[in-house]
């Protein structure tokens, strides 16, 4: 929608043209939470993946993510109490044991992709899941 003549300079259409593409990207990130899932890869002895962890919840909560944690040793830190041992998928996603790492999953089609191979913060992380979702919708869309 585009404002017409000049409105476009005025401050509050301006905040209003933003406001809308906000809600827009939000929801957008929000109904991929109703496909996929995220699988947070960690090491219970990596500095950063405990800083990345309340960090990859609370995106969770706000969206409406599933999260599986996992880890090469099956222990977990605070917010990923039971996290899954690998049984071997981490030789694929993360061969080269990377930590932190997130990745965004497909159950019923095992599609995997990769988000973050590092610590990241919000806005980061919401930047990466929007180049996702823009190739998800290009290349997967039902």
């Amino acid at each position: 929608e585009k404002p017409f003549g000049n409105t476009i300079q005025n401050p509050r259409t301006q905040e209003i043209v933003e406001e809308k593409r906000e809600k827009k990207r939000l929801q957008k990130i929000h109904s991929l939470s109703k496909r996929f899932g995220l699988f947070f890869v960690f090491s219970s002895n990596c500095t950063y993946c405990h800083e990345f962890a309340p960090l990859i919840k609370e995106f969770a909560s706000d969206y409406g993510f599933e999260v599986m944690g996992i880890t090469p040793d099956g222990h977990g830190i605070k917010e990923f109490p039971s996290p899954k041992k690998d049984n071997g998928i981490l030789k694929t996603l993360n061969p080269e044991g990377s930590y932190p790492a997130l990745f965004l999953v497909d159950p019923k089609t095992n599609l995997v992709i990769p988000i973050a191979r590092s610590l990241l913060n919000r806005s980061q992380l919401e930047e990466n899941i929007m180049h996702v979702l823009h190739y998800v919708e290009k290349n997967y869309a039902h």
